[in-house]
């Protein structure tokens, strides 16, 4: 056998691995929409229910990276602490486990591999369906067929090598054994992290072992590097949040680095153990994989419930590995197109609705600015508060901008019809918000003009101008709330403001009319009162237009 096809054999068997697990995930991820970020935001209050948790989100999705990524998000966003974020770090390394035992399965006695293409046949039909639930459950089955297709590549590889040549070309017996298990502990970190799948990791690791290339005791000291390895995708994810999903991050590397650590140390006693208990339960066939699975399960799970002891030192430490970082509120920090690339989709969806909420709550500070013109002030009030008012609008058109880049990226991504959903939202939202900042800017220039010395408001017009800038200020307020992830807003209620804000131009506009026949005020207040009116009504309208499209039904 050449070098060159064993490695791109090895590489397309690899490759199929991943596609499958990929496919799989994917396939789960659309079926399940947004409720794995809801199920997380919301089982997180304590450190055992959180811990449940993330064991079933990543048995089901059997990606611990999904989790993890999701997890830093969530913190990122705010929905919840860094604290509550320890119980599902840990849960999603117990979770991942359960690959192991799927692979040892595989390998071993039972050959998912034959049943592969039967499974491809049967989910054909739902994958090739026009309904999305139809076409996700045979993406999930396919998913799962190819994975054991790349096993079985894998291990057919591995067992066409002359294991005791590879042992003496990679001379294992060279250092003593805590040194070369130290060795391969940093090799399975390193190609956990270069290939961005502990499970892809865990089942070449599996493979080699089963074939007799490595050794039990060596086959456990990768395992524990893949354990720290996985940790990487979290903490590329939290390289562009905030200090708290930094935070989140590093506690996932020091959970698994501290386990390997002790652990290690161990290996021959812990191997032996294992091997000892499967050794009148399993045959010679399935072994060494039942030996490395068990392994794998219970130093997760024991290292999960000796750190769950520490879970304050943990965030005392993660506090002091970025204590020289800035505290970033996700909000007030500037959106960034390129950082959005990089991220999975509703991740990145998640920030530029954060973005959304910065712009919103800018709108919504110019409502107050302007509303400070219609009194009498002097001259260079007038023009300090014109400028902030017209800095403001630049500020929302750069905004707009940097949001319309990102969207764009996104759209480029293969996404689930929520999540077109959700990036139509956002365009909208994104375009409403540009506009109200345009109407304020121009309110506030007629506002500003020096010639309106001859086009006072009377006291009663000011007065009713007032009550309008309430209504609309209120609806400023039910936008901001709805586009922040940590309050619920019913569409009700958006609708009840808007219908307020609409009656009462009505109820204005007669009594304009009634004035203006009166002569109660100059002409040209009149003229400057009703474009005041009809410019809040257009700004309320488009508040509630951007409100509508995150509000929640009841």
């Amino acid at each position: 056998m050449s070098a060159l096809h064993f490695i791109l054999t090895l590489l397309g068997g690899l490759g199929l691995f991943l596609f499958g697990m990929r496919t799989m995930s994917d396939g789960i991820r659309r079926g399940s929409g947004t409720n794995m970020r809801t199920l997380l935001g919301r089982l997180t209050r304590s450190t055992g229910l959180g811990a449940l948790t993330g064991t079933f989100v990543t048995v089901v999705l059997q990606s611990s990276s999904a989790v993890t990524v999701t997890l830093v998000s969530l913190v990122n966003a705010g929905m919840i602490t860094v604290r509550e974020s320890v119980g599902v770090l840990l849960g999603a390394n117990i979770g991942t486990t359960i690959t192991a035992w799927l692979v040892v399965l595989s390998l071993g006695g039972l050959s998912f591999g034959e049943l592969a293409l039967p499974l491809v046949g049967l989910a054909l039909p739902f994958f090739l369906m026009e309904g999305t639930k139809s076409r996700n459950i045979g993406q999930i089955v396919i998913g799962f067929a190819l994975l054991f297709i790349g096993l079985g590549v894998l291990r057919e590889e591995f067992q066409a090598l002359d294991a005791a040549q590879v042992m003496g070309q990679w001379n294992f017996n060279s250092v003593g054994t805590l040194g070369m298990n130290v060795f391969l502990l940093f090799f399975g970190a390193v190609l956990t992290a270069l290939i961005q799948s502990s499970s892809a990791a865990t089942a070449l690791t599996l493979a080699a072992v089963l074939s007799g290339v490595m050794s039990l005791e060596n086959g456990a000291a990768m395992i524990l590097g893949e354990n720290i390895g996985t940790t990487v995708t979290a903490n590329l994810a939290a390289a562009v949040g905030n200090r708290d999903a930094r935070r989140t991050a590093r506690i996932h590397f020091m959970f698994n680095f501290i386990g390997a650590f002790w652990v290690v140390w161990w290996l021959p006693v812990i191997v032996e153990g294992l091997s000892w208990m499967w050794s009148g339960v399993a045959d010679d066939s399935n072994h060494d994989g039942l030996v490395l699975a068990s392994f794998h399960t219970l130093f997760n799970v024991t290292n999960a419930l000796l750190l769950s002891l520490i879970t304050d030192q943990l965030v005392k430490w993660s506090d002091a590995l970025v204590r020289n970082g800035v505290q970033v509120d996700p909000v007030q920090a500037e959106l960034d197109a390129e950082s959005v690339r990089q991220l999975p989709p509703e991740i990145a969806i998640e920030r530029v609705q954060q973005e959304l909420l910065r712009s919103a709550r800018l709108a919504a500070r110019m409502n107050g600015l302007v509303r400070k013109m219609l009194a009498p002030i002097d001259d260079l009030e007038r023009d300090d508060l014109l400028s902030l008012i017209l800095r403001s609008e630049i500020r929302l058109d750069e905004g707009e901008g940097r949001i319309g880049d990102s969207l764009h990226h996104i759209t480029q991504l293969e996404l689930s019809a929520e999540l077109s959903e959700r990036i139509q939202s956002c365009m909208n939202a994104n375009t409403d918000i540009e506009r109200i900042g345009d109407v304020y800017k121009s309110l506030a220039r007629k506002l500003g003009q020096r010639e309106v010395a001859f086009s006072y408001f009377i006291p009663k017009q000011r007065e009713r101008l007032n009550r309008m800038f309430d209504l609309v200020e209120e609806a400023n307020d039910l936008m901001v709330r709805s586009l922040d992830s940590q309050q619920e807003v019913k569409s009700d209620a958006v609708a009840e403001v808007e219908g307020r804000i609409n009656g009462y131009r009505d109820v204005l506009r007669e009594k304009h009319l009634k004035d203006t026949d009166r002569g109660r005020y100059p002409q040209a207040s009149g003229l400057l009162y009703h474009d005041v009116v009809t410019s809040l009504e257009e700004i309320g309208d488009r508040v509630a237009h951007v409100s509508s499209q995150f509000a929640s039904e009841d």
